[in-house]
């Protein structure tokens, strides 16, 4: 969430019109006003903290003091259990406007951290979670979010929105195990919610085990029909078990409402491929060349449906194209075929004109 300026949020989260009393006069009583809230979250009292805080974070005219305010006071909200609100006021902190909130963002950042760190361990642990989830989410992303999104979900395991954040994290380190544990117990703590099992479906996909994939896919396609990405997702995951006629239709559906995807294109050519339709997989393999001319995986489809129809010429252009694009194919063929679904089919049918074109 943007913002232009630092009251306008918090008019918006009902944090100024809301708060008690009147912003402070002056330096002073706005430095005592953070105290005395501070020290309120720090004695388990987040209700009245954010009270107090909420003038000098939607009024102070130091720009330091008011996003210090302001932090606190989100600090304060999640751990109030006002978890929509606090993220909310996240997403405006971590992308301050102008050169003098980026300024004031930098420098109140590590104190409010080192702050809230300080009193953790002496919260209860509902808000203790709370207060970890919080840390997890504010400044630039690092390792010690991971950390602090895990002390979250150990303070609170039921606490579905720090898994979900935890999974995410730990889907970006490659930790794919752990991260389809708190998807799935996001999945099935919150069923309404389609997210997290598409991603649970991606986590099994890239785990090599598109055979799970396909119902978790199916599962938040049902609650959420017009998820296109998870669309997608699923139609690969078909293709990659074999049942192409399934793919083709539900990358079809997908084509129907993004037309211009060119990662659709590419699955539904090389299923028709599969099929031993060639002439159908070269009007899409061409098609998801106009929309993608650059992608190595798209030029590679597109070799391959040329070949299929003994276009060998043009097949063979298109590789040399790929391998100006993608130089480390003449070296290392093996290790792209096997990050990369579509990429790895693509080029397993295509060794041949690799060859020719200087490759391995």
């Amino acid at each position: 969430m943007r913002q232009k300026a630092v009251v306008a949020v918090f008019v918006l989260l009902g944090l100024a019109a809301g708060g008690r009393g009147q912003a402070p006069a002056d330096e002073q009583a706005a430095r005592q006003a953070i105290a005395n809230g501070f020290a309120l979250l720090a004695a388990g009292d987040p209700a009245t903290g954010i009270a107090v805080l909420r003038p000098v974070a939607a009024a102070s005219p130091i720009p330091v003091l008011a996003m210090q305010a302001q932090c606190l006071t989100a600090a304060g909200m999640v751990m109030n259990r006002q978890t929509r609100l606090a993220e909310a006021a996240v997403g405006t902190l971590n992308q301050p406007s102008g050169e003098a909130g980026q300024a004031a963002w930098k420098q109140v950042l590590p104190e409010c951290v080192k702050q809230l760190e300080g009193i953790a361990d002496r919260l209860p642990a509902d808000q203790r979670a709370g207060l970890f989830y919080f840390l997890g989410l504010i400044g630039p992303e690092g390792p010690d979010h991971l950390k602090y999104l895990k002390e979250a979900v150990k303070a609170r395991p039921d606490f579905l929105e720090a898994c979900y954040q935890l999974a995410i994290h730990l889907l970006w380190n490659g930790e794919l195990q752990e991260a389809a544990v708190y998807f799935r117990r996001v999945a099935e703590g919150r069923p309404e919610w389609p997210e997290p099992r598409s991603y649970l479906g991606m986590v099994l996909m890239l785990s090599g085990r598109p055979d799970q994939a396909i119902p978790e896919f199916r599962q938040a396609l049902k609650t959420r029909p017009q998820m296109v990405d998870t669309q997608g997702q699923l139609g690969l995951a078909l293709y990659a078990t074999g049942a192409y006629d399934e793919a083709i239709n539900e990358c079809g559906t997908a084509l129907r409402l993004q037309p211009g995807n060119a990662a659709h294109h590419n699955c539904v050519a090389l299923a028709l491929l599969e099929k031993n339709r060639p002439a159908d997989a070269l009007a899409y393999a061409r098609r998801a060349a106009e929309l993608a001319p650059q992608q190595e995986t798209t030029l590679l489809v597109l070799a391959a449906a040329l070949a299929a129809n003994n276009l060998r010429e043009d097949a063979q252009a298109a590789m040399r194209q790929v391998l100006q694009i993608q130089p480390q194919l003449r070296s290392d063929p093996s290790r792209l075929e096997k990050g990369n679904l579509l990429r790895g089919r693509a080029l397993s049918l295509t060794r041949d004109l690799l060859k020719k074109a200087g490759g391995k």
